[in-house]
């Protein structure tokens, strides 16, 4: 079994400002109901065997849309998992009740992308694909104020950094290549990141989600995963990153 998990818990709140109204930015359209970053996602991913979404905020909203706009083969595959802490814990907790959600199900892989990312479905199609662990890139500049670097150490592990100030990145060890992360990632071995989430305590995984991610690659002993470059990429923070994203009529 292959599963598909986003997380769009959080409170999309330099969205809402750039909009000037409260909106749920996974869900927000302007002309067609059916163009919209959750939408995009669900329908790229429509070969996984489960679909799981883990939202929040706005969370009735949120399940009003799916039920009236996905398809009923869609539909069928979907699991909307409630984080009712979203407002007070990072994206971490997001990201651990949506594994747990489907632990059960013995997955054989996870694939887990941010809900407020725009991507092509060729891009999507080639890290579906590939075999092993899978790790996004993108083109852009690494900056200390906007992106989160990742970097491979020279045993082949993937560290990944990020200032939740916005102001400095520090590397310190010796690493062989250094890139911005594009936000998407396959996981391989779900037990080991079962393990892992057992591993670490509840106030670590109350914040963002690259504690686990960070130590899922940690302990893998697969080697170097696979590095995927994003063409089309778009992180939606604002309404004008959205109005950019390419629209396929």
């Amino acid at each position: 079994m292959r599963i598909f998990l986003t997380t769009v818990a959080g409170s999309s709140s330099r969205f809402s400002a750039s909009l000037g109204r409260e909106a749920l930015k996974c869900i927000y359209y302007e002309t067609d109901p059916q163009k919209t970053l959750l939408f995009r996602q669900l329908q790229m991913a429509g070969a996984y065997d489960r679909l799981v979404v883990v939202g929040g905020y706005r969370f009735e909203e949120l399940a009003g849309y799916l039920e009236r706009y996905l398809s009923g083969d869609i539909k069928q595959k979907l699991l909307l998992v409630h984080n009712e802490e979203y407002a007070e814990y990072g994206s971490g907790w997001s990201f651990l009740k949506g594994i747990r959600a489907v632990q059960a199900l013995g997955p054989e892989e996870i694939l887990f992308a941010e809900g407020d990312l725009a991507f092509g479905q060729e891009d999507f199609c080639r890290i579906e694909a590939a075999p092993g662990d899978v790790v996004t890139f993108t083109q852009g500049p690494i900056d200390a104020r906007t992106s989160v670097a990742g970097y491979l150490s020279p045993d082949g592990r993937v560290h990944y950094l990020y200032d939740v100030r916005h102001g400095v990145l520090r590397v310190e060890e010796p690493f062989v290549r250094m890139f911005n992360s594009g936000q998407i990632w396959k996981f391989s071995n779900p037990k080991l990141l079962y393990a892992v989430a057992d591993s670490l305590p509840e106030q670590v995984h109350q914040r963002t989600n690259l504690e686990m991610i960070n130590a899922y690659f940690a302990g893998s002993s697969t080697g170097f995963p696979t590095l995927a470059g994003m063409g089309e990429w778009i992180n939606c923070n604002t309404v004008s990153e959205f109005r950019a994203v390419h629209w396929e009529e």
